[in-house]
């Protein structure tokens, strides 16, 4: 059967660019006006839905598969079809078509002309889970720009390495083997929590800056902050001043309390704040992290200096 069409060099690049979004291990590129409205489960089982104008366009299934000897081939030709009747499957045999993806392979699309949607699934062998994606229909530039940035363009992440993580304007690098924990995902109020060997990070961003500061200075943000740690980490005292490359803010370590270290001695001895004000993109940048017998000021840096990637440059550029 012949590939699928991704079109031609009118399909590269979007009427208004691209958006970039990663999540859990999985990195695409979709059109600027698609916004994630729906977010499920981890980086075994989940599922992420992309809206636009109101309407859900795109959603991304993803499934981890633990048989280690499989047949990848037939397995995603027989799911793509399942929950079909024969006599549908049957209909849409001869719109199956092959997607050239480097990350994620073998990948077969088929689309439905009745339903007005396509329905692509591959297997992602760094990370053994099964894609599904289900695209509904719009118009003839922006299906080619989902072919295109979406389903050739899907990237799966080594989980044993760094990954990028980019919802909406948050966008940072994670550390290797740094797993889902949750989200909040609020527009002007935005926090992502991973889970770290002995430890976690959470990044947040506040938005705007200006009308954040309104409310109160950088000093209380900090405070109030960390106050949902008061029952376990003993309060910093005074903060410490910060100089990023994403602007200045403040800094501070908060303790665990002496009679938590007894029974809760899983829990790091140390929290590590930061709260940048970013002038430049209007955000307050919150990053916490803790993790057991390490110094994590480096890593919080490095963090720092990689953040926002999504926003121009390099790793934003058009997939091939």
């Amino acid at each position: 059967m012949p590939p699928l069409a991704l079109g031609g060099p009118a399909a590269a690049t979007p009427p208004g660019g691209w958006r970039d979004v990663a999540w859990c291990g999985l990195w695409l590129k979709v059109p600027r006006d698609f916004g994630p409205y729906q977010v499920k489960g981890d980086a075994r089982r989940g599922q992420l839905g992309l809206a636009c104008d109101g309407e859900p366009r795109l959603t991304i299934q993803w499934a981890e598969v633990k048989r280690r000897k499989i047949n990848t081939g037939r397995l995603v030709r027989r799911q793509i079809f399942r929950g079909l009747g024969r006599r549908a499957a049957r209909r849409l045999e001869p719109h199956l078509r092959s997607v050239e993806n480097e990350d994620i392979a073998p990948m077969w699309c088929v689309c439905d002309p009745d339903a007005e949607h396509t329905r692509c699934l591959g297997f992602a062998a760094s990370s053994r889970r099964l894609v599904h994606l289900v695209y509904g229909h719009g118009t003839t530039l922006q299906d080619q720009s989902v072919r295109r940035g979406a389903f050739a363009g899907l990237a799966d992440q080594d989980p044993d390495r760094p990954q990028r993580w980019a919802m909406f304007d948050l966008s940072f690098i994670g550390p290797a083997g740094a797993t889902y924990e949750s989200s909040v995902l609020n527009m002007g109020d935005m926090h992502v929590r991973l889970a770290l060997q002995r430890g976690h990070l959470v990044v947040r961003e506040i938005y705007p800056a200006d009308l954040a500061l309104r409310r109160q200075p950088l000093e209380k943000w900090m405070e109030q902050l960390i106050a949902a740690h008061k029952s376990h980490y003993a309060p910093p005292g005074d903060f410490d001043a910060l100089q990023t490359r994403r602007g200045a803010g403040l800094s501070c370590r908060a303790k665990l309390k002496r009679r938590r270290r007894l029974l809760s001695w899983r829990t790091p001895r140390e929290q590590v704040h930061w709260l940048i004000h970013d002038q430049r993109s209007h955000r307050l940048v919150w990053i916490e992290m803790a993790k057991r017998k390490t110094d994590v000021a480096p890593a919080m840096r490095r963090l720092i200096e990689q953040s926002n990637w999504a926003e121009g440059g390099d790793a934003a550029a058009a997939p091939p």
